[in-house]
This record gives structure tokens, sequence and C-alpha cells, in this order.
């Protein structure tokens, strides 16, 4: 079983919240953090083979990845005020920075004797 996202406890490292600041809140709301998920691969029989954090690229510029989050994909984006949305894809639209978008991602990676 592996598991390969962003968690609770890496969202203030989150490229997102720069341009929407109130998915922090959503996020912290839903998101399990990384000792809930061990707890219960754990209590499922699972042992913990891999655990840590890395970094992922998901974009070469923000303009380049407005495009991506203006479909407004996941739950949390759907879960903004269409102003704030709206706010936050405009700003990372005209943003100046030709910096690569990272973002961390928690790998966890577990297994069971015998499987």
């Amino acid at each position: 079983m592996n598991d390969f996202y962003t968690l609770r406890d890496d969202l203030y490292l989150h490229p997102l919240l720069k341009w929407f600041p109130s998915l922090r809140r959503i996020e912290e709301a839903t998101l399990p953090s990384v000792a809930m998920l061990h707890d219960a691969a754990l209590l499922a029989g699972f042992r913990i083979l891999a655990d840590e954090r890395i970094v992922e690229t998901v974009s070469l510029t923000a303009r380049a990845y407005s495009e991506q989050i203006a479909l407004r994909g996941t739950h949390a984006l759907r879960k903004l005020t269409d102003h704030e949305f709206a706010t936050g894809l405009s700003h990372m639209r005209t943003s100046d920075s030709d910096t690569t978008v990272l973002m961390p991602v928690h790998f966890c990676v577990y297994g069971r004797a015998g499987i």
C-alpha cells in the first residue's frame, strides 16, 4: 500500500497558499496528519516501510500552473469563494515569478509480512 500526497503536516509548504490563503483552513479540516495515516495503517496490521517528505515539481512557472488550477479540479479549490478563487488565479497569472512551482508530498509505504 502506497500513499503519496500532501498531508496536514506539510501544508505550511504548499505553494498555493501564496495565492489562496483560505486553502490552509480547508485542507487542515480534511487532510490527515502523518500520525493519523500511520496509526490507521498500523491498526490495520501494516508496518511502516518508508516515510519521507519529498518535493515534486508541479510546474515550471506559476503562470503555467495557473492553467491547471483554472480547472478548479480539487475539492479544496471548489470550496473557495468564487471571488477568492478569481483573485488568486489572477495573481498567479500575472506573477512575475519564473520560479519552478514545487509541492511537498509525503511518501509513505506500508507492508505486511507475506504480502
